[in-house]
């Protein structure tokens, strides 16, 4: 299923997400119309410089001034010329989907370990995990022998390589293999498309085994690096999926330090995820509802260009594109 963006190779019949207005969470639809045009009053708007989008400066965004307000659509430069604590718009709270048998929750675990510490190059012929905090690297191993498959060590404590428990038979190695994630590197891995529609227990394990390994927590939110942006935009969709609110935005400090960019994603208040000491949420304000609302940072004027524009069946006529609610 398409993630919601109005590209131009989407037609008529095609399933995208679209959001409802009273559950403020994302549901398939179909397209029904679309439309292919020139534009030249055109802007380029964002929340961040990792999430920006490209319209004309008159498009309906969703959008409520108080958080008892309807949400409704407003043209994006009405909603940038009201002042500034009212120049918000709506973002999705959660994605609803049908749910899969992808793995099971242990091997999503894995799965999470291994993209964050794991070397899955191949180039020895083996998949190796380097990792030093003696409580992950247990529950990577209980993880693995819940699989069939087990851990050694190159006589180092913090580097390990897997191996199947029979002999020829790693159903670890084999599931990355499948996924396309052999190969891959710090740079280039990714979720692969079929944990966005995995069960919730599944979509947790694999986050868990994600933030055990490049995670870091700060009270009750939570910052995950990476230096690829497939992988920080497929961590930020997952969250979506248990409505967790997550942000991508690029770390300065760590940018200086690694020569390239860093991302970090912030998880807010992620507390259905069952995390291990040392990197368990310690809650520091009481829960509360949150808005998923943000402000505009960005409204910038962009060149006169071409444009394409679907009509969605859902009654509220809402689709996401690049993580925007627009019409």
């Amino acid at each position: 299923m398409n993630e919601g963006l109005a590209e131009v190779d989407l037609r008529v019949g095609d399933e995208v997400l679209a959001f409802d207005f009273a559950s403020e969470d994302l549901v398939p639809t179909k397209v029904i119309d679309t439309f292919v045009g020139f534009a030249s009053n055109m802007v380029t708007v964002g929340i961040s410089d990792c999430q920006t989008i490209t319209c004309t400066d008159d498009h309906p965004f969703a959008h409520r001034a108080q958080p008892k307000d309807k949400i409704k659509f407003k043209k994006i430069r009405d909603i940038n010329n009201r002042i500034r604590e009212f120049q918000s718009v709506v973002l999705p709270s959660r994605w609803t989907t049908i749910s899969r048998d992808v793995c099971s929750p242990e091997m999503a675990r894995a799965v999470g370990y291994l993209l964050g510490d794991g070397c899955l190059t191949y180039t020895n012929r083996r998949l190796d995990f380097t990792q030093t905090i003696p409580e992950f690297i247990d529950d990577f191993r209980r993880c693995l022998d819940s699989v069939g498959c087990r851990m050694s060590d190159y006589g180092t404590k913090d580097k390990h390589h897997l191996s199947g428990k029979v002999l020829g038979k790693n159903v670890v190695l084999n599931f990355i293999r499948e996924h396309g994630l052999l190969g891959t590197n710090s740079s280039t891995k990714f979720i692969p498309p079929a944990f966005f529609t995995a069960t919730d227990d599944v979509v947790k394990n694999l986050l868990v085994g994600l933030i055990h390994t490049d995670g870091s927590v700060e009270g009750d939110n939570v910052r995950y690096y990476t230096v690829s942006r497939k992988l920080a935009d497929g961590v930020k969709r997952l969250c979506l999926r248990l409505g967790i609110y997550a942000s991508i935005s690029v770390d300065q400090r760590r940018r200086q330090t690694a020569h390239k960019d860093v991302y970090r994603v912030t998880l807010r208040r992620p507390v259905c995820l069952p995390l291990l000491a040392p990197k368990q949420l310690k809650p520091t304000r009481p829960e509360r509802k949150t808005r998923h609302d943000r402000l505009l940072s960005i409204y910038d004027p962009a060149p006169p260009q071409a444009i394409y524009c679907i009509t969605v069946a859902h009654p509220d006529h809402a689709f996401v594109c690049n993580g925007f609610v627009v019409s």
